[in-house]
């Protein structure tokens, strides 16, 4: 479930304004409109489920609705490799 951050604390009920980096996301790569729901976690730790109310050119409005749980941290512990390639390989790689 994906979700974005909001820089205080939320209550349900209330209108917020977003702006920065997280409102240019929703804006620019989810395309999301009025009326639509995504989820938004606080700087307490608490997600919401939020209808947005209002698009500007930098900035929206949105109002949390209801709290939802926040899933438990995977036990799965994940770790990433890189081979190291040849000589002339790894000269390749670093000159592009």
């Amino acid at each position: 479930m994906s979700y974005f951050i909001f820089d205080g604390v939320l209550e349900c009920g209330r209108q917020y304004e977003l702006k920065g980096e997280e409102a240019g996301h929703i804006l620019k790569s989810r395309r999301l409109r009025v009326g639509d729901y995504f989820f938004i976690q606080d700087e307490q730790g608490r997600r919401f489920e939020v209808v947005l109310q209002n698009l500007s050119r930098n900035s929206l409005k949105f109002v949390p609705e209801k709290t939802v749980p926040v899933p438990p941290q995977s036990p799965l512990r994940l770790e990433i490799l890189q081979a190291l390639p040849k000589e002339k390989a790894l000269d390749f790689i670093l000159q592009k």
